[in-house]
């Protein structure tokens, strides 16, 4: 979503590739409103915003990037986003990762005060709380950066920050003390989402230099392996410890989504032969991403439901599929709450959408 040019952000892959269709045939079972993500209501604006994660109240943590760099975070309901305040040293420049049920947003920001260094942050609707970095190096961490991706409804927080030797590791941070993760061998790792457990899943290097999707916990780094190929990355994470992602498979001619459940990482059926990524799972084992469709060669957004994998656009009423094309799902929320992006159709600018299951009593009263 534009972070990529800051070297403590995650490492969401891009890879275009043809995908075949989905099936379509849970596609009646289920049916999603789409909302647009109030950011800023001028479709003519240049600019792309994006929602990346859902609280169990329909509140999203929301950014937007502009063409020529930088963006701000935003904490929105349902009618109005509230930004974020960002430092005079870099305006403009900040992101929200990630929201938890008591609205507190985690994301990364800069912080004029330690020379306009981009820290991990959350924010409660009244302050901005710098998470700092890693207490090492000659001013003990003065001059270190920090990202946050994930916070669980105890405040703790997960992410990666630099280090003194010049390298990015992952964190877990809570009661004001960022501890350091390690990695599954090699040089750097990223922690991308914590459960309720305290459970952490992200990726790290290996000592071959490939990344590989791990799991923390009781002070253990796991390797969850890859669907066959050189490299996985974990981005989402439930309560009963499923992970998911995406992973190179065998030959490393792609990028397959995927969900690790009790010892075994299984790609998501239904995705075709070619580029999908999961992003975001909830309690019921709901999963949401994004595939490349070989219908129109554009990403679309994806929900796996357990059992069938749909296309998102396939679920929505006809007039918003006529504005729309749903492209990115980032989160989802145990009421089935969707939280991503899309492109509208005619003005071709990429907007932050919500998407919410429609009632079938109410479809049935019109």
């Amino acid at each position: 979503m534009g972070l990529r040019s800051f070297p403590w952000i995650s490492l969401r892959w891009s890879l275009t590739f043809c995908l075949a269709g989905l099936s379509a045939s849970a596609v009646a079972q289920t049916a999603f409103k789409l909302t647009e993500v109030p950011v800023f209501s001028d479709l003519h604006y240049p600019a792309a915003t994006s929602a990346g994660a859902v609280n169990r109240t329909g509140w999203t943590a929301a950014s937007f990037s502009l063409n020529t760099g930088g963006g701000s975070a935003y904490r929105c309901n349902k009618t109005e986003c509230e930004p974020i305040p960002t430092d005079s040293c870099f305006k403009n420049s900040a992101w929200a990762s990630d929201i938890n049920d008591a609205g507190i947003v985690a994301g990364a920001k800069p912080f004029s005060y330690e020379g306009c260094k981009y820290r991990a942050y959350t924010f409660d609707g009244t302050t901005v709380k710098d998470l700092g970095g890693f207490k090492e190096g000659w001013c003990d961490g003065c001059d270190l950066g920090s990202s946050a991706n994930g916070i669980n409804n105890l405040g703790q927080v997960v992410g990666q920050g630099d280090t003194a030797d010049g390298n990015w590791r992952a964190f877990l941070w809570q009661d004001d003390v960022m501890q350091k993760l390690g990695t599954l061998g090699g040089e750097l790792s990223e922690a991308t989402a914590i459960n309720e457990e305290g459970v952490v899943a992200g990726h790290a290097t290996r000592a071959d230099g490939y990344w590989h999707a791990f799991m923390y916990r009781n002070g253990k780094m796991r390797d969850l392996g890859t669907l066959g190929g050189s490299q996985s990355f974990a981005y989402g994470l439930n309560h009963a410890r499923q992970v998911v992602g995406c992973s190179h498979v065998v030959g490393n001619t792609r990028m397959g989504a995927f969900i690790y459940d009790n010892g075994t990482m299984s790609p998501l059926p239904g995705l075709g032969d070619s580029y999908a990524c999961a992003h975001g799972i909830n309690d019921r084992g709901w999963v949401v991403g994004e595939f490349r469709s070989a219908d129109d060669n554009q990403d679309h957004a994806f929900l796996f439901d357990g059992t069938t994998t749909i296309d998102l656009n396939d679920t929505l009423s006809a007039a918003d599929r006529a504005v729309w094309l749903v492209s990115y799902a980032g989160g989802i929320n145990k009421r089935g709450q969707i939280a991503g992006a899309g492109t509208h159709k005619v003005y071709g600018v990429v907007r932050a959408l919500l998407l919410t299951p429609r009632d079938p009593r109410e479809d049935a009263k019109r």
